[in-house]
């Protein structure tokens, strides 16, 4: 309902949607009931309300979404400077100083989950799941989202708004992570106006434009195979080992531990 509130072309909402779902970190960020998920959905419902224009109760919903998680605040920002671009404000510059002053806020309350070390190949393997970040973006997916920004850097007034929120999300998410999925949201808006426009424009060779579409579907679903079967063929991850390591230093030796059995050879190779 929100898409088709703010969205008008029905095509353009059903590519979204599609490039949202095929994604690693999609799939990573909705697979698993967490603090993020939960104050993402009052964030989601927030927003609606927005639109409905019950201001009060969007209001207590990103408040609630934010005694949840915290760090979410970046996020609730960032949708509140879109919202308020969109319909009261059509000049870019106030936005954009919220969003650094948002940011750095954000930065400086989370210093110790800054990285200590970045250069472009972090870069690129921290975003791309393609490149070795399990729950990262799809590098077909981020190809066809850089391709839809150059098709609308001809009306980059209008698309302004939607070029902060990206950059910043995705600058914030070097502190917090699941910010990323939003992040993601944005390239899917971008990916699916790449993709139109490729279905869209006149070639004079139907058959390049067949293989090259084929490329472009064959690639978003390579990397979302490529990401589950790494997940089904990776170990415990660094928060279980972590856990693991914390359950065999504070238990006593013959205590036992109420767990699911395929959980059984990890537990008993690092906890013992």
């Amino acid at each position: 309902d929100i898409l088709k509130k703010t969205i008008k072309d029905k095509m353009l909402i059903f590519y979204m949607l599609v490039f949202s779902v095929v994604s690693p970190i999609f799939i990573s960020t909705y697979g698993l009931f967490n603090e993020f998920l939960i104050s993402l959905f009052f964030l989601i419902v927030g927003s609606w309300l927005i639109l409905e224009e019950h201001h009060i109760a969007s209001l207590s919903l990103f408040l609630l979404a934010f005694f949840i998680n915290h760090k979410i605040f970046i996020a609730i920002i960032i949708v509140l400077v879109i919202f308020y671009e969109k319909f009261k404000c059509k000049n870019i510059v106030f936005p954009f100083l919220i969003m650094v002053l948002s940011t750095f806020v954000f930065f400086n309350f989370n210093k110790a989950a800054m990285p200590e070390y970045i250069s472009l190949p972090s870069l690129l393997t921290y975003y791309i799941s393609d490149f070795g970040n399990l729950p990262g973006m799809g590098i077909f997916s981020l190809c066809l989202g850089l391709t839809g920004i150059i098709f609308t850097w001809k009306e980059k007034k209008k698309y302004a708004i939607y070029y902060l929120a990206l950059l910043f999300l995705a600058v914030n998410s070097l502190v917090y992570f699941p910010l990323l999925a939003l992040a993601n949201l944005i390239i899917a808006y971008f990916s699916s106006i790449g993709f139109i426009n490729i279905l869209r424009r006149h070639w004079e060779s139907d058959e390049l434009k067949k293989y090259l579409v084929m490329l472009i579907v064959c690639g978003l679903v390579f990397s979302t195979g490529a990401y589950i079967k790494k997940i089904a063929e990776s170990g415990p991850s660094y928060s279980e080992v972590y856990s693991l390591e914390w359950l065999r230093d504070n238990s006593e030796k013959g205590e036992n531990i109420l767990s699911n059995y395929k959980y059984g050879n990890f537990i008993y190779a690092i906890s013992r």
